[in-house]
């Protein structure tokens, strides 16, 4: 087993040019259990030595772990820190990379929906070595090979994560919702029934699923209830503070 660790982009860019079944390690290390275990390959390229361990605000490197996330705090963004606290286990969240969870095919569902419901950005390296930042909810479409290099948290704003499972008409389920309160008080709903990848709500999709279209109801009017009844993780005072200046800028 071959390990590259390249520590720039242009060499990342170019072992992954010279390798065509390179497996990425490091920020695509998936959720390293039995479910989701690291795929390795003859060649693999290491993400450990470009420095993406740092977080710089709302923007954080695809090597910061979700322990770290949770660690350090994510204010205004209530959904995303309970996603985290459903992924995995506290002893390999110290493991898990957010790179990892999204750039695991297909991604881990709690985590893109929450990131996605606050408008979250992630920075990758695609085929031919453009570097762009693109939407989350869009990373699925981009073509392989592709990196995950950085993640933008997105907009700030009282939010809410569940995850529902069971059955649903006699077969297994399940569905992760999240949802944010905009500036302007209506809710930015992400959803997400694996292995389809996470989306907004629209009809078009949900009309087929009368499951994930009644959750996704049921969901936002429990969100939007609970979160206007208190704003726990950025309090009262602070939350149209933060209202406040979204709308002016």
């Amino acid at each position: 087993m071959n390990l590259l660790t390249p520590t720039s982009l242009e060499e990342l860019s170019a072992a992954i040019t010279a390798h065509d079944n390179a497996v990425v390690v490091g920020g695509a290390v998936g959720l390293m259990s039995a479910a989701m275990a690291p795929t390795w390959g003859s060649v693999n390229i290491s993400l450990a030595g470009l420095g993406l361990d740092r977080r710089d605000g709302r923007q954080v490197g695809a090597m910061v772990t979700l322990e770290a996330l949770e660690r350090g705090g994510l204010p205004g963004r209530r959904a995303v820190l309970d996603a985290i606290k459903q992924t995995a286990t506290p002893a390999l969240r110290r493991r898990i990379t957010i790179g990892g969870v999204l750039a695991s095919v297909p991604p881990g569902p709690d985590l893109s929906v929450a990131l996605g419901a606050h408008d979250a950005y992630v920075r990758v390296l695609g085929a031919g070595g453009q570097i762009a930042w693109h939407p989350l909810l869009r990373l699925g479409e981009l073509a392989h090979p592709r990196v995950v290099l950085e993640v933008d948290l997105g907009v700030p704003g009282p939010s809410r994560f569940r995850r529902f499972s069971g059955h649903h008409r006699g077969g297994p389920s399940l569905v992760s919702v999240a949802a944010r309160v905009r500036a302007d008080g209506t809710l930015a709903v992400c959803v997400c029934s694996p292995p389809a990848p996470p989306r907004l709500p629209d009809d078009e999709h949900d009309s087929a699923d009368r499951l994930v279209r009644s959750l996704v109801a049921d969901i936002g009017r429990e969100l939007g209830a609970g979160i206007r009844r208190e704003l726990t993780d950025i309090g009262r005072e602070r939350g149209a503070g933060i209202r406040r200046g979204l709308a002016d800028g």
